[in-house]
């Protein structure tokens, strides 16, 4: 036999108030059973732990040794309860997260922070990634969650708004709407895009490209520039 996390439970209090009674107390349960069971323990590891005397209890050589391994093993024992509890919420275990370009800078890391904070117990893994491969990687399971601009979303996914940013245009000085503080999409309907070649795609799937300008040129059709 071999003691067991509760009869070290008891010894520690125990050990801690130097008292049976105050002890049983904290347990919130009877003093005959604290007594009962640190018997028990004495009994099944062969040593005395404990020297009872009608004024107080104090440790014996071994007791102390024995202590502080119970005390280690107790809080390793907490500790995994509280780790399988948080994993069962989602509040601990490992985060797969991907994020696009336009998260990089604020989004992301603001959002990283707020979790390790919030969630100590959560080991995320963050990566970024083009826009393009944000569907194949949560539909394939390589990723849990992903910050991206919102837009149409296959079936199985679901999309969900975090944050509101404002559309930054980027123009020369002498451009005629470098002066304008709001510009109305429908102002720029006769204007030249620039867009991140094909050849940029970092895997060399120039489909997913593709895609990525087909949506700009969706975009571009919506507001009647095409």
């Amino acid at each position: 036999m071999t003691a067991d996390l509760r009869q070290m439970r008891y010894f520690v209090a125990v050990a801690k108030h130097g008292n049976f009674t105050r002890a049983a107390d904290e347990l919130h349960v009877a003093q005959q059973a604290v007594s009962q069971q640190i018997r028990v323990l004495e009994a099944t590891l062969g040593v005395t732990l404990l020297r009872r005397s009608s004024r107080k209890v104090e440790l014996t050589p071994a007791g102390e040794v024995f202590l502080a391994d119970a005390k280690r093993l107790l809080a390793t024992s907490d500790r995994a309860v509280r780790r399988v509890q948080a994993a069962a919420r989602g509040e601990a275990g490992t985060l797969r997260l991907v994020y696009t370009l336009v998260a990089a800078y604020e989004t992301a890391p603001s959002l990283i922070e707020a979790l390790g904070q919030r969630h100590p117990e959560l080991k995320i893994g963050a990566r970024e990634v083009y826009g393009a491969e944000v569907t194949d990687l949560l539909l394939a399971g390589s990723c849990d969650i992903a910050l991206m601009p919102m837009g149409s979303l296959p079936g199985g996914l679901r999309q969900r708004l975090v944050r509101r940013e404002v559309l930054r245009l980027a123009v020369s000085a002498r451009h005629p709407v470098a002066e304008i503080d709001q510009v109305e999409l429908s102002a720029l309907s006769d204007q030249r895009f620039e867009v991140f070649p094909a050849v940029w795609s970092d895997d060399g799937d120039l489909a997913k490209v593709d895609r990525v300008l087909d949506a700009a040129a969706s975009l571009a059709a919506e507001h009647g520039w095409l």
